[in-house]
């Protein structure tokens, strides 16, 4: 979850300052926010060159991302403060998006000698534009899929009927009809259906767990319940041979799919109230900025 977003021109200056409405006091609790904007200024004067491509600096419970980009050979900086539990190709997507979308609105309300006239129509400009591309952002359903406990039963809950539709499709597609029309091996066929099922189970579940664990976790409950139903004896042998085949194939690609949906999405802030950004928790102690500035000339 995106809490601040600072658009900030060549010299560190904000342009605009937008703040989650729903814990942006205790994000900048005993602090301005153009106190805390100085504060990213002083970040980019470090590297100034080193912003070609989003960058990101973790602290304790949040990180600060920056990204730059130029309308009219004139420099701007876009820094965000998310959730440190947010993955980092999430906050880049995010940071690229906004300068994709602002560079209209910069461009319209800038002046000749590059300076900008901020009006209250453009604070409004950039305020839709932000809360457009969080929410293009965030994932479906954050305060659900948020969390692994409860984003694993929202897809078992999902993903079960889906994985026992899928099951007697694909079993009329082979049965009734690829078989009528191809002359397969039964082993061929066989391996054909179970391999698909067991890649298209990972798929839906990955997508509804939208993390790598809970894919695995519903893709291998799924599939192996699914398969398991489908015989009219269930034999335990049986049972492990599915689990360490069809199941294990499933779970594994649930796991591929849930890790790529979760670092390209959002999640909602799950830290208590209690811990969020302290006053000096976004403040640099001492020796810290000496290592951040090596940090940035990496």
């Amino acid at each position: 979850m995106l809490h601040a977003v600072f658009l900030l021109d060549s010299s560190g200056t904000p342009i605009y300052v937008w703040k989650s409405e729903e814990i942006s006091s205790q994000i900048f609790k005993g602090k301005d926010e153009n106190l805390v904007a100085s504060f990213v200024s002083a970040l980019l004067n470090f590297g100034q060159e080193t912003f070609a491509a989003p960058q990101r600096i973790d602290f304790k419970n949040f990180a600060l991302s920056f990204f730059t980009f130029k309308i009219r050979d004139k420099v701007f900086w876009i820094a965000a403060v998310s959730d440190i539990e947010d993955h980092q190709r999430a906050t880049n997507n995010v940071l690229r998006s906004l300068a994709e979308k602002l560079v209209n609105e910069i461009e319209e309300a800038q002046l000749e000698e590059g300076l900008i006239m901020v009006t209250d129509e453009l604070k409004d400009r950039f305020e839709d534009v932000i809360e457009e591309i969080l929410r293009k952002h965030t994932r479906i359903l954050p305060n659900i899929r948020s969390s692994l406990f409860s984003a694993t039963i929202f897809s078992l809950l999902i993903s079960l009927p889906l994985t026992f539709a899928l099951y007697y499709m694909l079993r009329f597609l082979f049965i009734e009809i690829l078989s009528a029309l191809l002359m397969i091996n039964p082993v061929t066929y066989a391996f054909a259906f179970v391999t698909i099922f067991g890649i298209l189970t990972g798929i839906i579940c990955g997508i509804s767990a939208t993390n790598s664990t809970g894919g695995f976790i519903s893709s291998f409950i799924c599939s192996l319940t699914a398969l398991a139903l489908s015989y009219s004896e269930i034999d335990l042998l049986v049972i492990v041979t599915l689990a360490l085949t069809v199941s294990l194939l499933s779970g594994l690609v649930g796991m591929l799919v849930g890790y790529w949906r979760d670092t390209a999405t959002l999640k909602l802030s799950r830290i208590p109230k209690e811990e969020l950004l302290k006053s000096e928790e976004i403040e640099l102690e001492e020796g810290e900025l000496e290592a951040l500035e090596e940090f940035l000339k990496e």
